[in-house]
């Protein structure tokens, strides 16, 4: 039986703050020289990997997750802050005590992610595109692995820690929903679904047996064993087909999973599995493995050849999560392998 918990945040003395500006990032590429020349080659570049911006404020390793604001900049959220990166470059840094690394659209046209005040007490936070931060004291307990804009204007996110997807109002109520199977799976992605319902991936404790998971707006779930599937890659994402997707390992070998709103599951085999997969302005589903960049197409379910990110200073990189931009880059979190956090652009055209 599904158990519902419902805790009022409304009794815990929610803080607010206004985030304070840090810092702005000078871009870096060894072959430009100023500011000028980066942004004019960003504009101009073909296809590939035109800029890299260092995250300005220290302490930020390692960057997470990256989304398109409803301002149409680029926002990410490391684990000390969260950053503002206009489309030509400029960057802005507004200060929690901490920050989780995870951050998405939610209601209000705000941005939601994951905090730590200074005892290290738990919270799920709203950001909006002025900076203004008002931080929501969760239940220690709870562990918030990833966040989405919810079709009921509430911020959905998924529990990795009570085996429990959950909705946070905008004036920070939360309603908890246990899966069905919990003590044996907990969610590790969430996304917006096109049927008006909210969509998750789940595994067991092992990393095993995955599943895909479909919530209501009043809390009632099913769940699609992807019975042909052994591991997930712990993403999910919303299709330009409208379609679920997820990347798992399947009797097959890798495969790009694909579940219709209705519930059926159909894997196609690719080369790479994929995570922190996004949709692009063109309809590709890109998201990163290990050095790569990852582009699969819904239609023909087929992946692209991989792309590897270029070493920054001569350190070698791995790039995180991706967001795409009005004009059609895509923006990528990259950490390198001495321990620094970077926003890199890649022109797909």
């Amino acid at each position: 039986m599904k158990s519902l918990l419902v805790v009022s945040l409304c009794c815990l003395a929610a803080c607010s703050a206004r985030g304070s500006a840090i810092n702005s990032s000078v871009p870096f590429l060894p072959a430009w020289h100023d500011r000028e020349s980066a942004v004019q080659s960003l504009r101009s570049s073909p296809e590939g990997f035109a800029q890299f911006y260092k995250d300005a404020r220290p302490g930020g390793y390692p960057i997470g997750q990256i989304v398109r604001g409803p301002d149409a900049n680029l926002w990410f959220a490391d684990t000390s802050s969260i950053g503002r990166l206009t489309p030509d470059g400029k960057q802005t840094k507004f200060a929690p005590d901490a920050a989780g690394g995870i951050i998405a659209n939610g209601p209000t046209k705000a941005l939601w992610f994951t905090s730590f005040d200074a005892l290290g007490n738990p919270a799920i936070s709203r950001i909006t595109t002025d900076g203004s931060i008002k931080n929501f004291p969760i239940p220690s307990k709870l562990f918030v692995i990833a966040l989405t804009s919810g079709p009921d204007n509430n911020e959905w996110y998924a529990d990795n820690g009570q085996d429990s997807v959950g909705k946070i109002t905008p004036t920070g109520n939360l309603t908890e929903y246990q899966l069905p199977d919990a003590h044996t799976h907990r969610p590790v992605a969430i996304a917006g679904g096109p049927d008006g319902n909210v969509w998750f991936a789940a595994v067991d404790f092992y990393g095993q047996t995955p599943e895909v998971g479909r919530v209501t707006p009043n809390g009632a779930i099913t769940e699609f064993p992807l019975a042909s599937c052994t591991q997930d890659s712990d993403s999910i994402a919303l299709g330009s087909d409208g379609n679920l997707w997820t990347s798992a390992y399947c009797s097959s070998g890798y495969s790009m999973v694909r579940v219709t709103p209705s519930g059926a599951i159909t894997a196609y085999r690719v080369a790479h599995p994929v995570i922190e997969m996004t949709t692009g302005t063109d309809g590709e589903l890109w998201g990163s493995f290990d050095k790569y960049l990852i582009e699969f197409n819904t239609t023909t379910h087929a992946q692209a050849a991989p792309v590897q990110t270029p070493p920054i200073r001569g350190h070698a990189t791995k790039p995180w999560a991706l967001a795409a931009t009005v004009r059609g880059d895509m923006w990528v979190t990259v950490n390198t392998s001495n321990r620094l956090p970077y926003v890199g652009v890649y022109h797909t055209r």
